[in-house]
């Protein structure tokens, strides 16, 4: 998500280069005439803190500007949670694994798959500034149910593993964080929806609750099977997004997974 941001970004001051133009000529002239006031007064001494203090403003002042007006503010929240839930489920490679981020399929993106002695999992990670609604079978957030995203994740992930002979199931999960998030007894809940179970994780407690992943018992071979799949797939997919180079215009159809 971080680099689909991005690019919208880039895109954006594209499109708007001239109000930027016009915005950071504005900024330099009232720096000049800040300057000038100095120099006329004779307070030399105060120009290099004064020229300080305007650069630094207009990198404040710039960001203010492109989180206020280029749309992308919610997908850099959304970013920042994926990175945090990344992070925590890193602790788990010294219990032997592995953590792939962005596996993308044409139309969705799953945010994490964590591959190890526990089993295979797709997990989603969601955040909002606004309360979420639990109900006993999901959740209530805007966007969809996070848990049915994540059973739809897990069903790709199970898909694209049959296509290569690893016949193997798949868990789901899903990570909140933001105000939003419910306070959840224990850090984690598994609600038991219509599609499968989900396990649903309190993200300031991820990292104390890693121990649910491991559940299960995969052999060694099946997990390095799976590892290798997934990751060959992620290799074959940004090689195809470099070789466009418009990753957010260009659909990725790897595999026929839905």
């Amino acid at each position: 998500m971080r680099r689909q941001t991005n690019h919208a970004r880039v895109a954006y001051v594209k499109t708007n280069a001239r109000v930027f133009g016009a915005a950071t000529a504005a900024w330099l002239l009232g720096a000049a005439i800040l300057l000038g006031i100095f120099w006329i007064f004779g307070w030399k001494w105060m120009i290099p803190v004064a020229i300080g203090a305007i650069t630094v403003g207009y990198a404040w002042f710039l960001t203010a500007l492109l989180n206020a007006t280029d749309g992308t503010w919610l997908r850099r929240q959304g970013a920042s949670a994926e990175e945090l839930t990344s992070q925590a489920l890193r602790r788990l490679r010294r219990d032997g694994w592995q953590t792939i981020d962005a596996v993308e399929f044409d139309g969705h993106d799953i945010d994490h798959v964590v591959v190890g002695p526990g089993g295979v999992w797709a997990i989603e990670t969601k955040t909002s500034m606004v309360p979420m609604k639990m109900r006993a079978d999901g959740i209530d957030l805007y966007g969809g149910d996070p848990c049915l995203q994540a059973r739809q994740a897990a069903r790709k992930i199970g898909l694209l593993l049959r296509s290569g002979g690893v016949e193997l199931g798949v868990g789901a999960a899903v990570v909140l964080w933001g105000p939003g998030a419910p306070t959840l007894e224990g850090g984690v809940v598994e609600l038991p929806s219509a599609a499968g179970p989900v396990l649903v994780f309190e993200g300031t407690r991820l990292r104390s609750n890693l121990k649910r992943f491991t559940r299960g018992e995969l052999p060694l071979s099946d997990a390095t099977a799976a590892v290798e799949m997934i990751t060959s797939f992620v290799a074959r997919r940004d090689r195809y997004q470099r070789s466009h180079h418009q990753s957010d215009k260009a659909p990725w159809k790897g595999v026929a997974a839905g």
